[in-house]
């Protein structure tokens, strides 16, 4: 009887997803200038088209890499195969959400859901992006020393000013985290928004005590990058 009574929703949700998805995908189609996309295939070097295809796929292949050893490091079991394919919606949803960071939320959404620990997960999804970023920051830093009579002095000093903002920003929002569990007795820490701020703060904690796992997923993010 249960079975019987859950299916008219089952199908209801897979109804409303359906209608969602040609919503999105009718929106895309109209937005889209047929005529210039056409065009532009059509007088592309195709094969440099075909390495850049191939170098955009061995990208997402090595985020991928980077996130499953982040979520080792969470003690979360997940396939790499489904890591990737997780990864693809995360892409995916990041270009119809306002923000790059809608498809991480995602990501971070399902992920959670395959495995039973959403803090683990989001935990993972947002060390991901910090452990980019400092992939990125270092080929950076390398490459301005290398090549630095290559870059006026305005780019230079505009670099170092935007990295030092940033890494202040991810520290402010780590101290922030931090402090949550001192206010937990707090009548407004016991909403569902605030604990589960407190559970993905725990989560990063701890996953900040582990040097092996953040050391390679930084080194993922470096070759990502270059």
């Amino acid at each position: 009887p249960r079975s019987t009574r859950r299916t008219p929703k089952k199908w209801l949700s897979v109804a409303i997803r359906c209608g969602i998805t040609m919503l999105l995908l009718l929106f895309l189609f109209k937005s889209l200038s047929w005529a210039t996309l056409v065009a532009a295939l059509l007088h592309s070097h195709r094969t440099l088209l075909l390495i850049g295809l191939t170098v955009g796929a061995f990208g997402l292949v090595i985020s991928s890499y980077q996130w499953h050893v982040l979520m080792r490091g969470e003690r979360i079991s997940l396939d790499l195969a489904e890591l990737i394919n997780l990864y693809m919606v995360g892409v995916a949803f990041s270009h119809f959400l306002p923000t790059g960071m809608g498809g991480d939320a995602v990501k971070a959404l399902y992920a959670g859901r395959e495995t039973n620990s959403k803090e683990g997960a989001a935990s993972a999804v947002l060390m991901s992006r910090l452990t980019g970023l400092i992939g990125m920051l270092v080929v950076a830093v390398v490459v301005l020393i290398a090549y630095h009579q290559m870059f006026p002095s305005t780019i230079v000093d505009g670099f170092i000013l935007l990295s030092l903002l940033v890494s202040g920003m991810i520290v402010g929002a780590l101290f922030f985290v931090s402090l949550l569990p001192k206010f937990s007795r707090a009548s407004w820490a016991k909403r569902r928004i605030f604990t589960t701020l407190m559970k993905v703060g725990g989560a990063l904690q701890a996953s900040m005590r582990k040097p092996r796992f953040l050391s390679i997923a930084t080194a993922y993010g470096m070759l990502f990058w270059i």
